[in-house]
This record gives structure tokens, C-alpha cells and sequence, in this order.
């Protein structure tokens, strides 16, 4: 058996992404209401995660990858009925879409067709996906879905999976090499699994290690950017370039931009004459369509600058492209302010144009409540979130509006339970006053009795010795006068 298969697991709780595990079962609890993105390195087991889920709750599995045909026409026929109707063996259908970050790389109408499916669909679907910027596509995917994004998973509980498969398959090995591998593969759990099986024929030692390789993993922006200054030689610079996601243009901003924190200044004029040569021959590459020019780019651009002379003593504070700061922060303006417009065009019944053009002016118009509550009667709660923000208003605007239903329904809670609590305090201020009138009476009626004892006693005065005696005489007398 291929030791991939025999070691995948085969419920949830074996699983070392225990994250993903976490995620899909509470977005499961809840509703499952919107469509789930998972997202993460490859090789954790997020694939995985999802077949082993419809398993738990006896879902009948529909998985769509790349390799399957995505245009409109087939997407719709193997997609439309799955999403809404219900198997034979089990109560629903689970709709899985592998890989959507690459599924849309040649897109021939089957993005708006998944999303609108997903949308209206009345079964569970989940996307997985590697990378969730990788392509513009992914940003109506990510607006759809509730995104979840998973860590890689730790290089302890690797380093115990890696033992229990030497131990089955009864391999000798070094704790020390089985620690490396796992620290090596960077949580990808089928590459560990695969190195261990590919070493375990020379024996599982730190000698044999060698025989691995060095496998190319894909750095972040931060590793990318120090190790090109740290580098030493052209072939070094090189590696750490092609181990890097970013496109030649992008990392050639990133150098531009930390060219300061690396050098001195009598260097930095050189540094800075370089990355100038470099530009020249990137325009090069877009005016005459020539990509000859790309080699002495990346060279003049990225590499040389990178690897001349720097200061002893560097700080590791990188800093983000000022002009890549300063685009998405324009971006992000020009998109709030369409939104915004979208949104007041059909409040006001104007136009988007006229309507962006006046956006100062209706901050104004908002700000007063009774606008407020008037133009907004028909938008949703999450409209009149966006307007609240957007126009920087008071938050507690948002109880104005009546047709704010949950907002209402929870100052209206609060209300009644203030209202409860406030009778509940007037009955036992009642019952206390009842009680303390009560015990104001027990102690006025036992005064009455007291001073009703003392007057008694004065009218009637307890008999003297002398009284008592001639008392009895009299009584005896009488009694032998009778007879």
C-alpha cells in the first residue's frame, strides 16, 4: 500500500489541523448559511478535513477540481441539480470545490454560474483554496464565503507521526533526523511523509539527509527582502529570488523602497544609480515588447543592489512600498465612496455621478435624526451600518430606525427588563415598608400593654402581709358565727 494512503487519516480527530477540524464544524452549527472558504498551505490536510466531515455527518460528497471541465455549460449540469436537491442514501448533498483559487484560470462563464449556485444553494458548499489572493476572481469568492484560514501544523505533532510510521513499519531511526524532516517540510504533512519514505531505504540518519535535497519553499515578502541583502554571492541571491511568490516588479518596489535601512550613504548613490539602470530596462521590456530586457532587470534592478556592499550593523525593519500604500489606500477610498453612491442614488432617486460629487454635502443631510431615520426607512440594518460609518454619524443613530428590527428587538429586551427590574425593586421597597409598619405596630401594642399593666397595678395595689392576715380572720370568724 503507498504509504500516503495508508497513513491519511481516517476521522476527524486524527487530523493534525485541528483549526480546520474547529472551523468546519462550528460554521456547520450555525447554520452552515453562507458557503465555507478554507484556506492554507498545501499538504495540512484541508481536502481532507472536508471529505472526512461529509463522512461524520453521512453528506453525500460532490467534489469538483481543476481537472474536471469549468465552463458554463458542464458546471451547470453537474452542479444546478446537486445543489438543491437531496441523495437517495443520505439527507443531503455537501457541494466541494477544490482548489477554487486555480479552478477559474481559464474562465469561460463558470465563476458567476459557482457563485450564484453557492448563493442560492439549499446544501452546505465548501471551497478550499490555497492561496486567497491569488487571482482578482478569488475577492467575489471571498465576499460569498465565510473565510477560515488555517495554520500550518506544528513540527512536534509531525515529528510524532513520522515516528508512529517508523514504528509500524519497524525503520530504525535518529530522533534528530526525524526532528529535522519535520522542521524541514514547513507543515506540509505529505512532503514530511514522502522524505520519510524516501530516505527510510538508506536508513533514517542525519548522514543520509543529504540525499533529500534542499526543497524550495515559497518565502514571505520579509524573508524574501533581508535574505537578498544578506546574501554574499550572485548564486545565493538567485536561490532566495526564485524561492520568492513576488512578481519582478513587486520586489523590485520592496528593494527601492528599503534601500535607506541597508546602506550607508556613501554607498547609497550607487545603490541608488543600479536600481535607476534597472527601471530603464524594465520600461524597456513594456515600450518595445521585448523581454530580452528582463535578465539585465532583474540583475540592475533586484540582484545587484541586493548583494553590494551594506552596513555592518542593519536594522530588520522592512518597510512597505510607500506607492503601494498610497494606491490601496486611494483604492479603498474610491471604493467606499462607489459603494456609497450605489447606495444614496437609490435612496435619493439621483444619479451616481451627481451623487459622488455631492458626498460632503449629504454628511449634512445624514447628520440630522429625523433625515436620518427618513432616508434610511427602507434600507437594511447592514446599509445603515455602512451609512453610519461611512459618514462618521453616532452609533446610536442606528436605534432611530424602527424598521431596525434586531437592534429594536434588543433595546426593547433591555426596556422590559429594565422596566421588570425597576417593578421588582418597587414591590420589595413595599414588602420592606410593610415589614417595618408591622413591626412598628408589634412594638406600639406591646407599649399599650405595658402601660395598661402599670395602670392596673396603680388602681390595684398588691396586698400587704397585714391585709392578708386580718383577711383571713375575718373569713374565719364568719365561718364559726355561721355555725
Amino acid at each position: 500500500m503507498y504509504v500516503l494512503d495508508k497513513y491519511e487519516p481516517k476521522q476527524l480527530d486524527e487530523l493534525l489541523c485541528k483549526d480546520g477540524v474547529k472551523a468546519i464544524e462550528e460554521w456547520y452549527l450555525r447554520g452552515h448559511k453562507q458557503p465555507l472558504l478554507l484556506s492554507g498551505p498545501s499538504g495540512i490536510g484541508k481536502s481532507t478535513i472536508v471529505r472526512l466531515f461529509a463522512q461524520k455527518h453521512k453528506f453525500t460528497l460532490y467534489e469538483l477540481t481543476p481537472s474536471d471541465a469549468r465552463d458554463k455549460d458542464s458546471l451547470e449540469k453537474q452542479t444546478s441539480v446537486v445543489s438543491k436537491s437531496q441523495s437517495i442514501f443520505s439527507q443531503k448533498n455537501l457541494l466541494f470545490f477544490d482548489n477554487i483559487d486555480v479552478f477559474f484560470g481559464e474562465d469561460k462563464g463558470g465563476l458567476e454560474l459557482v457563485l450564484k449556485i453557492a448563493k442560492d444553494a439549499a446544501n452546505p458548499v465548501v471551497f478550499v483554496a490555497n492561496d486567497l489572493y491569488a487571482d482578482k476572481k478569488m475577492q467575489k469568492v471571498r465576499e460569498l464565503s465565510e473565510t477560515v484560514a488555517l495554520k500550518r501544523p506544528n513540527y512536534l505533532s509531525i515529528s510524532v507521526l513520522l515516528k508512529k510510521i517508523c514504528l509500524d513499519y519497524k525503520i530504525k531511526y535518529d530522533e534528530g533526523t526525524i526532528k529535522q524532516i519535520a522542521q524541514d517540510c514547513d507543515g506540509d504533512i505529505r512532503s514530511a511523509i514522502l522524505d520519510l519514505d524516501t530516505i527510510s531505504f538508506y536508513g533514517v540518519q542525519a548522514s543520509n539527509l543529504k540525499l533529500l535535497g534542499k526543497r524550495e519553499r515559497k518565502q514571505d515578502v520579509f524573508k524574501t527582502v533581508i535574505g537578498l541583502f544578506k546574501a554574499h554571492t550572485l548564486k545565493e541571491a538567485f536561490e532566495i529570488r526564485d524561492a520568492s511568490e513576488l512578481d519582478f516588479d513587486m520586489l523590485y518596489n520592496w528593494i527601492v523602497e528599503n534601500l535607506p535601512a541597508f546602506y550607508e550613504k556613501e554607498n547609497l548613490k550607487e545603490a541608488y544609480e543600479l536600481v535607476s539602470k534597472g527601471d530603464i530596462n524594465r520600461s524597456r521590456i513594456y515600450v518595445r515588447q521585448n523581454w530580452v530586457f528582463l535578465k539585465y532587470f532583474i540583475v540592475l534592478g533586484i540582484i545587484g543592489p541586493a548583494i553590494y556592499p551594506t552596513k555592518d550593523n542593519f536594522s530588520y525593519k522592512i518597510t512597505f512600498p510607500a506607492f503601494i500604500k498610497m494606491m490601496s489606500r486611494e483604492t479603498s477610498i474610491f471604493s467606499k465612496n462607489t459603494k456609497a453612491a450605489n447606495l444614496l442614488k437609490m435612496m435619493l432617486r439621483g444619479s451616481k455621478r451627481r451623487v459622488i460629487s455631492e458626498l460632503e454635502y449629504y454628511k449634512k443631510i445624514f447628520s440630522d435624526k429625523n433625515m436620518f431615520v427618513e432616508l434610511t426607512k427602507h434600507a437594511s440594518q447592514e446599509e445603515q451600518e455602512f451609512i453610519v460609518e461611512f459618514f462618521e454619524l453616532p452609533k446610536n443613530f442606528l436605534k432611530l430606525n424602527p424598521n431596525n428590527s434586531e437592534l429594536f428587538e434588543e433595546e426593547y429586551e433591555k426596556k422590559t427588563e429594565r422596566k421588570h427590574r425597576e417593578k421588582k425593586d418597587e414591590k420589595d421597597d413595599v414588602k420592606k415598608n410593610v415589614k417595618e409598619e408591622e413591626k412598628q405596630n408589634e412594638n406600639t401594642k406591646e407599649d399599650i400593654k405595658h402601660e395598661k399593666h402599670e395602670q392596673n397595678k396603680e388602681k390595684n395595689p398588691k396586698p400587704t402581709k397585714d391585709f392578708e392576715e386580718k383577711k383571713k380572720q375575718s373569713t374565719l370568724h364568719n365561718f364559726f358565727k355561721s355555725k
